[in-house]
Parts: C-alpha cells; structure tokens; sequence
C-alpha cells in the first residue's frame, strides 16, 4: 500500500464510544486479531458486565473503539475509580486493554497511539496496571510518553511441595527439569527443600495466638472504619470503603471470601481472597490455587491480615497461595510471612501528571497501593497469574 493511501487510512479512522451498531465490527476485528495470534480479545457487547455505567456510581467502565468506516481498527477501556492522591481524593482512570490492528497489520501501526491520545485527551490522570511485562509494545509506548513505572512484586507461599513440584508448570520446561522435578516429588527430597527455604524466608512465627478471623457476606461499616484508619498511608490508593468494596466484590457472587481480621480483639484490617482448584493452568497446571487478591490494615498490622489470610487458605485446603503487593509494609508483611518472591509481569504504570502528585510525597513510589484487585476483573483475579 502507498504511503499516500496509508495517510488516507490513519485519517479516517476515528475513536468513539462502543455502540450497539459496532458489535459486528468488534467480533470481526477480534477475528482477525485472533488469526494473527493474538490471545486478548475485545468485549462484544457494548455494555459491560462488570463495573458498567449506573446512575450514581463512582466506579465505572467505557468502551472506545477506533473506527474506519464500518470496521474497528482499535479498542480500550477506561475504568473510573475515585483514589486518594498523595492523601487528597482525586478522580483516575485505569487505561485498559488496547488493543490495535496495528499488531498484526503494520499499515494500522499508528492506531495505537491514536487511542493513547484520545484517553489522555479525555483524563491527564491515567494509570495502568498489570500490562504483561515491560517487553509488551504498551509497556515501551507508555515509557516513551515519560510514564512512571514499576513491577507489583508476586510471591508465593507452597502448602503441598509434592503437588507444587509436579504441576509447576513455569519450571516443567524441559524433560531434565520435569525429571528432577518429579524425583525431588517422589522422594521427599521437595519437600524438605521447600519448607526449609520458607521458613528461612519467614522473620518471624507466623502462628499469633491472639489473632481471630470471621468470614463476611459482604464489607460492613467495620471496613470503612479500616479505610478512614488506613488511607493516609498511602500515596495512592483506590478508595476501598464498603460500598466500593461491595460494587467491586458483590456479595451475590460466591467465589470471594471475605475476612475479617482481629487482633487482641479489635478489628484490625480484611482480606479478599479466592480458592480455586485450577485446570490445566499456564502456570499452576492442576494445583488448587489460593489468592490474596485485595486487602486492607491499620499501619503496623498488615503482618496479622497476611497471617490470617495463609492460615484460613491452609485449611482450606490450598496447595499454594500468590499475591502481588507494591507498598513496602506490605512487602514487609509478606516476606515476614514466608512468601517467596518471584519475578513480576504485572506493571503499574502513571502519566506523568499522576506520577508528578505521588513523586512529590513518594519519591520511591513504594507506598503505592497496588493489588490484583486492581487490576482487570474476576476473569483475570481468577486466572491467578504473575
């Protein structure tokens, strides 16, 4: 194609709002995005499922797609969410999934910075979270715009060596390691391996006698008095009162658990966790993998809501437990815990205005809080992946 119909192409392609009469043309451009190899895949209906738009509601998702007459070109999301700022409330918006033709067409190769520029067009608040890894084409994008990055640490605590050792699929990557593996599986020999490094990993006994947990249908007035206790911590946090929580994690919905934790008798901070047996996982195979997805604590007691959370998973009869956590107490309490750190593909990104507010209290930006939660939605909460 000539460079003079290639600039045709790229001015006529328009970002609007998803509607109703452009369903067809996202199924058709996930078609194609599909034959070329890409796994990710757009909404196909306009309105969506979680978080849609409702009268009244802080927290929200729309749909944009780029339009070239009656095809779709491009697509993203963005997901309104009230946040404490540097400890001001403040109005941000999640860019999610775009995704261009660009990817498998290289005459559409502008169209991902099309829809880059109208998001930061329509909110200068932006951020990201999750992405894939820095080597994804987003990742380089949003560099080059002078955004603000860093990895939300994953850990991982093993409950069933045996287990974890035969269906870590992450390390079962040739037939000498699957060998190995299996060997160390059969023989005890993972078994003593794992529990010594974890223990060694843990700075402190995780049993607490006095600490108690209570599962919830749902978060109570109790959570919003954690929220007003805890937020001031925090260089950027979503706001996660009760009736966030309760939009975001409904209680009509049976796979979260909520827990309540307390220490010495006072509330002391909560957990959303998830329990779920996994098939043919990426990266767990068969194990059952228990999830910290979200949580919350006074400053200084977020050790206790980690302990509560791995002690209820245990017996539950999870076989292994992951979380991605960013704000250094947290960190802190993981590690304490005996989490083992693992390397990270889940990105939190900032514009440079957001990123300008959290660097002038924050420099580190490690007191950013930034979870699974925060990411993009139950589908993705339970795929459970780094």
């Amino acid at each position: 194609m000539s460079d003079s119909v290639q600039s045709k192409v790229k001015r006529g392609i328009v970002v609007a709002p998803y509607t109703l009469d452009l369903v067809d043309a996202v199924k058709a451009f996930n078609a194609r995005l599909r034959a070329g190899g890409v796994a990710m895949a757009f909404p196909e209906s306009p309105v969506p499922q979680w978080l849609p738009p409702i009268d009244g509601r802080e927290i929200f998702h729309e749909y944009y797609v780029a339009v070239d007459q009656d095809a779709v070109r491009g697509t993203y999301i963005l997901k309104h969410q009230p946040f404490s700022v540097a400890g001001q409330p403040a109005r941000l918006s999640q860019f999610r999934l775009p995704l261009s033709e660009g990817q498998i067409d290289k005459q559409y190769a502008a169209v991902g910075v099309q829809i880059y520029l109208d998001a930061v067009r329509k909110q200068k608040l932006l951020y990201t979270v999750g992405i894939g890894g820095y080597q994804e084409a987003v990742a380089q994008m949003l560099l080059s715009a002078g955004w603000k990055t860093r990895p939300v640490s994953f850990y991982f605590r093993v409950f069933h060596p045996r287990r974890f050792l035969q269906n870590i699929v992450y390390l079962r990557t040739t037939p000498l390691r699957r060998f190995v593996l299996n060997a160390m599986a059969v023989s005890g020999l993972g078994a003593v391996a794992v529990h010594a490094y974890q223990a060694l990993k843990a700075r402190r006994p995780p049993r607490i006698p006095t600490l108690q947990w209570s599962e919830e249908n749902s978060f109570g007035s109790w959570a919003d008095e954690i929220w007003q206790a805890a937020k001031s911590d925090y260089s950027l946090i979503a706001v996660r009162d009760s009736n966030i929580l309760n939009i975001l994690y409904p209680a009509g919905d049976p796979r979260w658990i909520r827990l309540k934790v307390a220490f010495q008798g006072k509330v002391v901070g909560w957990a959303l966790l998830l329990n779920v047996p996994m098939r043919d996982h990426n990266y767990f195979g068969n194990m059952r993998v228990g999830s910290l997805i979200d949580c919350l604590a006074l400053p200084g007691m977020e050790d206790k809501v980690v302990s509560a959370a791995l002690r209820h998973l245990k017996r539950a009869k999870a076989e292994i437990v992951v979380t991605n956590l960013s704000h250094r107490s947290w960190l802190s309490a993981a590690e304490s815990q005996g989490f083992c750190p693992a390397t990270s593909n889940f990105i939190f990104a900032a514009s440079k205005p957001l990123a300008q507010m959290i660097t002038a209290v924050d420099p580190e930006m490690d007191r950013i809080h930034m979870t699974r939660g925060d990411g993009g939605g139950p589908d993705n909460l339970l795929a459970a992946r780094k």
